[in-house]
């Protein structure tokens, strides 16, 4: 059976115990005789010495059952794991059973590592490049680009929200300034309308005022006399400005001319009587 040489390194170790413990679990379930925890600061190398089959069923184990603690203390898959490397070995190491080991330093390791149990220097070097392993690096940089994202569709959502709420208040104070400025439109035209109908009922007033003079005032002839235009002129104007509740009549041409005749009869009659009363007295005598 070929051998076959397996580093993987391991993020963080949140519940130390429960790592070991599963891990242990692992490789007996699988029957693999030969794995170390090797860990300095916080690097920690897990190397495997086994068949391709029992690696494989291995790396999937790692993919599919819990093994660690989350941050609520819930058992978990540990999916930040690096395979730093896998390769055949002719002359398989002497790892017998499973051993934590710690290293004062990555000089003590790379000793260990490389020298010891035939892993590649390069396999190392890739370890130490990074403080977290590259599949943690990777999930990180993809939450930051996520939360990121669904901040900046957040605000777009919310710009757009307010715009729709900015577009929703033009509109409607659009439609408030043009109903106001309807109502003042209707306000003047009623305003005009009325003041037209005051005019109207002015003037009937007038026309009526000026047909009742004209029905009171009664028909005289024109007889060329120019004095008497003045003085009608004049019963008009009165009239029209205060006019009389019982107007009296304007004496017409044929009593203008009966009256002489009238005064001629009384002073007549007179005279006759003062004759009789004289000549009564005379016979007295």
């Amino acid at each position: 059976m070929t051998t076959q040489l397996l580093v993987v390194r391991v993020d963080l170790l949140r519940d130390r115990r429960t790592y070991v413990a599963t891990l242990k679990s692992w490789l007996s379930e699988l029957a693999i005789d030969g794995a170390r925890l090797a860990t300095t600061g916080s690097l920690h190398l897990l190397v495997v010495a086994a068949s391709s089959a029992q690696l494989s069923q291995l790396l999937a184990f790692f993919t599919e059952r819990p093994i660690d603690t989350d941050a609520k203390g819930a058992l978990c898959v540990d999916k930040f794991i690096d395979v730093l490397g896998q390769k055949t070995v002719d002359d398989p190491p002497a790892l017998k059973g499973f051993l934590e080991m710690n290293f004062l330093n990555t000089a003590m390791l790379e000793r260990m590592l490389v020298g010891e149990w035939r892993a590649d220097k390069q396999w190392l070097d890739e370890a130490l490049a990074t403080p977290r392993t590259k599949a943690f690096l990777a999930w990180r940089a993809a939450s930051k680009a996520q939360r990121s994202e669904r901040r900046k569709k957040s605000a777009q959502e919310k710009h757009a929200a307010k715009q729709q709420k900015r577009e929703a208040q033009e509109v409607a104070a659009a439609a408030a300034a043009k109903t106001l400025r309807d109502e003042a439109a209707d306000d003047a035209g009623a305003d005009h309308s009325d003041k037209g109908e005051e005019e109207e009922d002015g003037d009937e007033g007038t026309d009526d005022k000026q047909s009742v003079v004209r029905t009171e005032s009664p028909a005289t002839h024109h007889t060329g006399d120019e004095k008497q235009q003045p003085n009608k002129k004049a019963d008009v104007s009165h009239k029209r400005s205060t006019p009389s509740p019982t107007p009296t009549p304007t004496p017409t041409l044929n009593a203008q001319h009966q009256q002489p005749k009238k005064n001629k009869k009384r002073r007549k009659a007179q005279r006759d009587r003062l004759q009789g009363s004289k000549q009564a007295k005379g016979q007295q005598k």
